[in-house]
């Protein structure tokens, strides 16, 4: 846990090049990505990936800043499409990562009014967000292809990943529920 908040220390934004003409990312998340992303290839490689299976890239926190940006740089290899999908995932790099990323399937999940995702400023530091906003608000409604949230202040309490996983439970088929273990 301490490595994981020394990483988001690094909030500055570093070149990335490897991705595109202009790209910058997180620079605390670029420099972890990158210390695993050649053992990463190397195991999708081995079970099929990239060219016989489908690639779904995920993570909670400070893991789904880290699953979009090892996404953006696969398909920027030209490894192919991983699709990813986020819960409570900070924001990333800046405008230009975002168009780096715009072919890749992204599905960024918010749970109320969550503190990590308004992070860091995208108002101070031209940070952007990636992909479709799905937003699971008061009494676990959820809302697909949403707005981000925007507030004065966010919530720490919100990011537990289990209410993510309470939200998410809530909103199964009554069929589907009954095959999965009840939520926390």
């Amino acid at each position: 846990m301490i490595k994981d908040w020394l990483t988001n220390l690094h909030a500055t934004m570093i070149k990335a090049p490897e991705l595109g003409n202009g790209v910058k990312v997180h620079k605390g998340m670029w420099r972890s990505v990158d210390s695993v992303h050649k053992y990463v290839v190397k195991e999708v490689e081995a079970q099929g990936g990239f060219d016989k299976k489908r690639l779904y890239v995920t993570g909670h926190s400070l893991g789904g800043g880290l699953a979009l940006i090892g996404a953006v740089r696969m398909h920027a290899e030209g490894r192919g499409k991983a699709t990813v999908y986020t819960f409570g995932s900070p924001r990333t790099g800046n405008p230009e990562f975002r168009r780096a990323a715009a072919d890749l399937e992204v599905h960024r999940w918010v749970n109320r009014k969550d503190l990590v995702p308004m992070m860091p400023s995208d108002r101070l530091m031209d940070y952007r967000h990636v992909g479709l906003t799905h937003n699971i608000k008061d009494k676990d409604v959820v809302y697909l292809d949403d707005s981000e949230f925007r507030a004065w202040k966010g919530n720490p309490m919100h990011h537990h990943v289990y209410h993510y996983l309470r939200g998410l439970h809530a909103n199964l088929p009554d069929d589907l529920k009954g095959k999965m273990p009840e939520s926390p």
